[in-house]
């Protein structure tokens, strides 16, 4: 019936949020654990990021865990 849906949708969510709490985890340890951080280039070399987009990406991950990572 309609709640029988409900609570799968409401477990897609739930399922989803965790996956995103999850990667999102992952992104903040990589890169607060190494201060050189190799991003691939369009042309398939790399480069070092810059510090400015590593802290910009460090806020973004910090965010998305705020935001998915619900406590239990």
């Amino acid at each position: 019936g309609l709640r029988a849906a409900e609570q799968a949708r409401q477990d897609d969510i739930a399922q989803i949020k965790a996956d995103n709490c999850e990667q999102s985890r992952d992104v903040l340890a990589r890169l607060t654990l190494k201060n050189r951080i190799r991003v691939k280039g369009p042309d398939g070399g790399y480069t070092v990021m810059p510090e400015d987009e590593r802290q910009q990406r460090i806020s973004e991950a910090q965010e998305n865990i705020a935001l998915y990572c619900v406590p239990a």
